[in-house]
Parts: C-alpha cells; sequence; structure tokens
C-alpha cells in the first residue's frame, strides 16, 4: 500500500490508507488502489477514517468495467526498458540530488553576488516528482502517464507476486481515469492521465 500513498498535511484524509466498501484504499491523488478486505491483514489497524478524517468516496471515481484488455508483468518490464534514460531515478537534474543550486548576479555596477540556496525546480528535496514527464511519457489508448505510473505497477505487480493486470476501462484521448484489476477483481488499481505533451517522445503500451 505505501507505493500508492504519502504522508500529506495539506491532505490528511489520504495520508494512510483506509477501509471503504469492502476494500483498503490508499491514494496519493494520482494513482488508488483498492485491495479487497479478505486479503487484509488486519493486524495493521486500517479504519474508515484517517486520525479522524473522513476520506474521499472512493466510488464516485470508480468508471464502469466495459474492456478487457491483458497486461503482464513481463510486457510492463519490456515497455519501460524503452523509457530514453537508463536508471532512471527521480533525481533532480538541477542539483544532481544535493536540493541546492549556486546563484549568481550581476549588478549594475558590475558587482556580482553569489548564493547558496534551495533548489526551486525539486524544493530542496533533490528528487523531481514521480509523476514528472521529465523525457518522455507511456500511452493507453491515447492517454498520457509518466514513468513513475508505471515504475509504481510494476512494483505493485512485484510484491503482491500478480503476474497479469486487466485493463477494464480506458477512454480513447482522454483525460479520464483507466482501471485496471487482477482477473479477480480484488485488487484494482486507477490511474489519472497527465497532460499529453507533444514534445516528448510517446511509448505506446496499447
Amino acid at each position: 500500500m505505501r507505493l500508492f500513498y504519502k504522508e500529506d498535511k495539506d491532505r490528511p484524509n489520504i495520508s494512510k490508507p483506509f477501509i471503504q466498501d469492502g476494500f483498503i484504499c490508499a491514494t496519493d491523488g494520482r494513482m488508488l488502489i483498492r485491495i479487497d478486505e479478505s486479503m487484509h491483514d488486519t493486524s495493521l489497524g486500517y479504519e474508515e477514517t484517517v486520525d479522524g478524517s473522513i476520506p474521499p468516496d472512493v466510488s464516485k471515481v470508480m468508471p464502469d468495467m466495459q474492456i478487457d484488455e491483458e497486461l503482464t508483468l513481463d510486457y510492463l518490464k519490456d515497455v519501460i526498458r524503452k523509457f530514453p534514460v537508463d536508471d532512471y531515478d527521480y533525481l533532480c537534474s538541477e542539483c544532481g540530488g544535493s536540493g541546492y543550486v549556486d546563484w549568481s548576479y550581476t549588478s549594475l555596477d558590475g558587482t556580482v553576488y553569489h548564493l547558496h540556496d534551495t533548489c526551486p525546480v525539486c524544493s530542496g528535496i533533490g528528487e523531481i516528482d514521480r509523476y514528472e514527464s521529465a523525457y518522455a511519457q507511456f500511452m493507453i489508448h491515447g492517454n498520457a502517464f509518466s514513468y513513475g505510473y508505471i515504475d509504481t505497477l510494476i512494483q505493485a505487480m512485484n510484491m503482491m507476486e500478480i503476474e497479469r493486470l486487466v485493463i477494464r476501462y480506458a477512454l480513447e484521448d482522454s483525460m479520464k481515469p483507466v482501471l485496471l484489476t487482477t482477473e479477480d477483481k480484488k485488487v484494482q488499481i486507477l490511474m489519472a492521465p497527465e497532460l499529453k505533451y507533444r514534445t516528448l517522445t510517446h511509448i505506446d503500451i496499447i
């Protein structure tokens, strides 16, 4: 579940997994996973609230299951290798992962000022957001996804020993979420597409 959420002070009601409609849910606002309660380790202590806050109603964003197209783990691993940067690790290219950059400014009188300060691109974290489309986008029925989405899918499938997922909903060239599930539908993953950038390489998944 940890792959699909992050501690977020601005959105405390999704900062941890929660129980809803018979599923354990986790989301960071861009990807969402629902796992059937029958697979739930009750010792984890998930509840219907997150630290007293009520999570959003996940059912309102879940589309109807209309299609049945298989994606295997091996296929996704092959596709992600087409990404134009080897060993992509989300390091910020501006600061090289340090979180700091050096600024120089020349005043009107010719005086040069130097400043060692927080990187404005990554805000001092040292990494770019995993949904940042820095080099290329992966396409599912014309819907664009950054490296981070596909990498998360692969990590989740490896951890849960899932060999294949099924695309259940993907509207061509839209901004509506794409839904993938296991064959028994006990694991459901929803992905919100990004804006498609014409200047980036587009790698077709399906």
